[in-house]
């Protein structure tokens, strides 16, 4: 994911400092964006975080010493990752609070097993 952000953060603001005299910077924009190998990158690199997220949630559930429900909600933030660009800016909201929500009760439940 890396390369996909580093290309936003880097690539898109040189365009915005030159974009008199490069025409329509918002095609070089879409081009920087979303060329085959970035989607590429970046779907493969969610579609990872979402498995090792599902594998986190399956393992805590497997260990017995933490509540089922922290390691759902982890993994319900990040399998929805992807799906959430496609949403308005409400949704993304509401997906950043659900991360981390998951991320904080998947915490506070690893904090109170290892307090076991």
């Amino acid at each position: 994911m890396l390369p996909y952000y580093g290309a936003e953060v880097f690539a898109l603001h040189v365009i915005g400092q030159r974009a008199s005299g490069l025409g329509d910077p918002t095609a070089l924009v879409e081009a920087i964006r979303m060329g085959p190998t970035q989607v590429t990158a970046f779907g493969l690199g969610l579609v990872g975080l979402a498995v090792a997220a599902v594998l986190a949630a399956v393992a805590a559930a497997r260990s017995g010493r933490m509540a089922r429900l922290s390691g759902v909600v982890f993994a319900a933030g990040f399998v929805l990752f992807l799906p959430q660009f496609y949403g308005a800016p409400a949704l993304r909201i509401a997906h950043g609070v659900l991360v981390a929500v998951g991320c904080v009760v998947l915490a506070l439940e690893l904090r109170r097993a290892a307090a076991r």
